[in-house]
């Protein structure tokens, strides 16, 4: 094996142990990702010339490199990358250097306080960021400071109120020694909040807010992989409410599209 192949490995092993090892979790990674993915096509495609992309908590880049991978559009992409955490921005640049990605660049600060200019951007992502923010109105804030006008802002976050949780008797049935598991969230969530109440915040942000998607039913992990009808079950509900339009409610998870004018 060459010392680029060796790399490569190593690269994808990092960032395959945040997002591959659960079936279920893979599920929920997968439809987050299709709504980001989704949304960054439709709005370069009314873009030409120049596209400058931040993702801001972009953790090892993942996000960055499928975006880069799948634009396809004829726009020169420019990406740049920032998260608190210096291990992470080094596995990112690691990832880009073994790859050979020129239009990429990765650096180290915070959501709330970027060395940034203002109006800098044309599109900024901030994925499973917010809620772990004392204050998320400073970084829907700092978000619309450094996009252009008529810039776009792509804000996923988890749903407190998903509507499917008020059948805990049920969830208590297949998750008896540990009823928390379904609705609890990790510790570093700190501001986890509602459908309602993001709305609200990001109004008072002065975004418009063009379209939220759903994610998927449940967040996935260890308990549904050993529950597979009930994760089955979960992804022929999950596929359905997709298209019905009150729907929005029921989900894990919630991706906004925003707009600056």
């Amino acid at each position: 094996m060459s010392d680029l192949e060796k790399e490569l490995r190593g690269v994808r092993e990092a960032i395959g142990s945040g997002y591959i090892g659960f079936y279920s979790k893979g599920y929920e990674t997968w439809k987050r990702a299709r709504n980001i993915i989704g949304i960054f096509q439709e709005e370069i495609k009314r873009r030409s010339d120049v596209v400058n992309v931040l993702d801001i908590g972009c953790a090892n880049g993942l996000y960055i490199f499928l975006l880069n991978s799948t634009a396809g559009n004829g726009n020169d992409l420019r990406f740049c990358g920032l998260d608190y955490s210096q291990p992470e921005i080094i596995q990112a640049e690691k990832l880009r250097l073994a790859l050979g990605v020129n239009n990429i660049s990765f650096k180290a600060g915070t959501a709330t306080n970027l060395d940034s200019p203002d109006a800098c951007f044309d599109i900024v992502l901030c994925a499973e960021v917010i809620e772990h923010i004392d204050r998320p109105q400073d970084c829907l804030k700092e978000i619309k400071r450094l996009l252009k006008p008529d810039g776009l802002a792509i804000i996923t976050t988890p749903n407190q109120t998903n509507s499917i949780l008020g059948l805990r008797t049920f969830f208590k049935l297949f998750f008896k020694n540990d009823e928390n598991s379904v609705y609890s969230y990790p510790a570093g969530h700190v501001s986890v909040k509602g459908l309602a109440d993001w709305i609200g915040l990001i109004k008072e942000a002065g975004f418009e807010i063009e379209s939220i998607k759903r994610g998927a039913l449940f967040a996935g992990g260890a308990k549904y992989d050993s529950h597979p009808f009930l994760f089955s079950l979960s992804i022929m509900m999950d596929l359905l409410l997709d298209w019905l339009p009150f729907s929005v409610n029921i989900t894990e998870n919630i991706t906004f599209k925003l707009r600056k004018h």
